[in-house]
């Protein structure tokens, strides 16, 4: 295909379009496994940073210079929104309720409809690295209404998509490093995941004993190097940790292995 080295891959929710975003390519590539053919939709934007399909026909694609076009394959039409950020769309994805949360260089995060109508934007309190949404189709895990946003490498925000409540900012210092990545455990907690090797697990809802940020349950140093990638079974309250080398279970009330 034409274009530049892959920079994403996202299926749809029905698993027959694949879409590619590839590094100076004005276009986005999405592959058919039924016809096998691969459709080219170009967007006429040469800095495209982002791209997520919905649990519906809607693919979203954000630009470095903070523009959304959302490309609908039932109709092939393409409806691009200048200036829904200022600078670079950096991640973002779809809520189960069909609605649109993404966030970019410029420290807003922003909750649009499905036609790209601003419903909601907040102010993040530094540059945002990651975000989190609650799994399309998922039943209590995720949180419900709330994107989590982990902001450099040392806190988290989160924030109500559906509530007019102010948001929750967790800061975790020093103490275990920086932060790699993080995860719901299921509406109540949040796994966070450490460069030293640490795994924490804190109370997403509860609030704060007096003087901390937050009520940590409980924090175990897994590795001696850093964690590569956190993987969490909603089901079954189990977490996979891995390093470079090795990848371990870790269940809440039981030990590491």
């Amino acid at each position: 295909a034409a274009g530049g080295q892959v920079l994403i891959l996202d299926w749809d929710h029905e698993g027959d379009s694949l879409a590619i975003l590839q590094h100076g390519n004005s276009a986005v590539l999405i592959w058919d496994s039924i016809t096998r053919k691969t459709t080219t939709v170009e967007t006429n934007a040469k800095d495209l940073s982002w791209i997520r399909w919905s649990n519906g026909p809607d693919l979203a694609i954000g630009t470095g210079k903070g523009n959304l076009i959302i490309y609908n394959k039932r109709t092939n039409r393409l409806n691009t929104l200048l200036g829904k950020h200022s600078k670079k769309i950096v991640a973002g994805g779809w809520t189960r309720d069909h609605l649109l949360v993404l966030i970019a260089e410029d420290r807003t995060l922003s909750v649009s409809s499905s036609n790209g109508d601003l419903i909601k934007q907040e102010v993040l309190p530094g540059d945002p690295t990651g975000l989190l949404l609650p799994e399309p189709g998922g039943s209590r895990a995720g949180s419900g209404g709330v994107a989590s946003v982990r902001i450099g490498n040392r806190s988290i925000v989160n924030i109500s998509l559906t509530e007019a409540v102010p948001p929750r900012t967790f800061n975790f210092g020093v103490k275990y490093g920086e932060m790699v990545t993080h995860k719901w455990l299921r509406d109540e907690f949040m796994l966070v995941a450490f460069a030293s090797g640490h795994l924490v697990c804190i109370a997403a809802r509860e609030p704060a004993p007096e003087g901390a940020d937050f009520k940590e349950i409980f924090s175990i140093q897994l590795f001696k190097t850093r964690i590569a990638d956190l993987a969490v079974c909603q089901s079954m309250r189990r977490a996979a940790a891995a390093n470079e080398g090795l990848v371990k279970m870790v269940r809440r009330g039981s030990r590491p292995r």
